[in-house]
């Protein structure tokens, strides 16, 4: 775990560290470091799901983003491992999660950036109210 300190009513903030282990079940990968968990579902060629665990146990499974009718459309997708990633892919889309924090970089077929982390998911405590507060920045440009 990476830890930034922070001072006032919040926690330090906490980012996820080295990815240890890794495995499939169906049309899910998880990733998992020392506290975080990371879900991620292949819906269709084109949607991909991020759900993640911070402390390593996953609240209740609810999106705005995702209707309920959405069904999953069958598709071909696998993965691949290289020294500095993950690659998940779809015959539309490459998903890279960064091996050392978790980081994701979302291309095209031709390498152009969809959607890219910048300093990616991380979270802290709310000490004066309780539950955490989860961050996610992108690169915009």
């Amino acid at each position: 775990m990476q830890i930034t300190t922070s001072s006032g009513k919040y926690s330090v903030k906490h980012y996820p560290d080295l990815i240890k282990s890794w495995k499939k079940e169906g049309n899910y990968f998880y990733f998992y470091t020392t506290e975080t968990i990371l879900e991620i579902r292949v819906v269709s060629d084109k949607i991909i799901r991020f759900r993640y665990a911070a402390d390593g146990k996953f609240q209740r499974d609810f999106s705005y983003a995702i209707s309920e009718k959405l069904e999953e459309s069958p598709v071909d997708f696998g993965i691949k491992e290289w020294e500095e990633t993950f690659e998940i892919y779809t015959s539309a889309v490459r998903v890279y999660i960064a091996r050392d924090n978790m980081r994701i970089t979302i291309t095209d077929l031709d390498g152009r950036i969809i959607n890219q982390d910048e300093m990616g998911f991380h979270w802290q405590y709310y000490l004066k109210k309780g539950g955490k507060i989860v961050y996610c920045t992108i690169n915009s440009g």
